[in-house]
């Protein structure tokens, strides 16, 4: 197994939660994305030396958008565009504020670049914006998973915990997912879990649509190896 230094791209826009009500103003392109190349340490394993996840922690404010911009906005034409994809995944008109958590998804091409996962996945057009027009805050309906921004952190609102996971996003989006293709990038599909009471280390032997969305959960998916150093996110919401 061989790792990949990469250079983590982001971009970091804050906005205010006023701002967040408010879904009378255009979209715009994000912003540039900025090159971020955090430093990494070196440990000793059985396999050899193996570079150590970097403590840099990158904060997650709403707006911000992370990573290469690649995917249309919104969902696919397979994916969620209004009917009924499962159970429990159907679109609604209001989101319920009972259950509401968030995620962090990753995703890295075989060449090691991030990703950037779109706007508006579980938001059906025609959509409305906030007024800094960098996060999609209206649309006809709601899945109950979904993205507001560029920033690869997903919203999972529901009137309760459903026991959704990350295939369940992906079948919203309308991309394929499994042990060998991440959203049509082919290949032995690596996986990395950083939650508040885990840390799996890169591994093949996890299925990635079976992982469960849980509270603050950092989710990385890497076609073809393992990327290092790893990004790890401070979530404010």
């Amino acid at each position: 197994m061989r790792f990949r230094q990469i250079g983590i791209v982001h971009t970091m826009i804050a906005v205010s939660a006023a701002a967040l009500v408010s879904c009378s103003s255009q979209a715009t392109s994000p912003s540039t994305i900025h090159a971020f190349a955090p430093s990494r340490q070196g440990t000793s394993s059985a396999h050899g030396s193996i570079p150590t996840v970097d403590a840099t922690r990158i904060r997650l404010v709403p707006g911000m958008s992370i990573g290469v911009n690649t995917f249309p906005d919104g969902d696919s034409p397979t994916g969620g565009q209004g009917q009924i994809l499962g159970q429990h995944l159907a679109c609604h008109k209001d989101m319920p504020p009972a259950f509401h958590i968030h995620i962090h998804l990753s995703i890295f091409d075989p060449t090691g670049t991030q990703i950037m996962v779109p706007w508006a996945i579980g938001i059906v057009q025609p959509w409305t914006y906030n007024h800094s027009g960098n996060q999609v805050i209206g649309g006809s309906c709601f899945y109950f998973l979904h993205t507001h921004d560029r920033s690869g952190v997903i919203h999972y609102e529901a009137p309760r915990d459903y026991g959704f996971t990350l295939g369940n996003f992906f079948d919203v989006w309308g991309e394929p997912l499994s042990t060998t293709n991440v959203a049509g990038y082919t290949g032995t599909v690596w996986v990395r879990i950083i939650s508040p009471t885990q840390n799996i280390l890169w591994t093949s032997s996890i299925d990635p649509r079976t992982i469960p969305l849980t509270e603050h959960v950092q989710i990385s998916l890497a076609v073809g190896n393992p990327v290092n150093p790893v990004p790890k996110y401070q979530f404010t919401y």
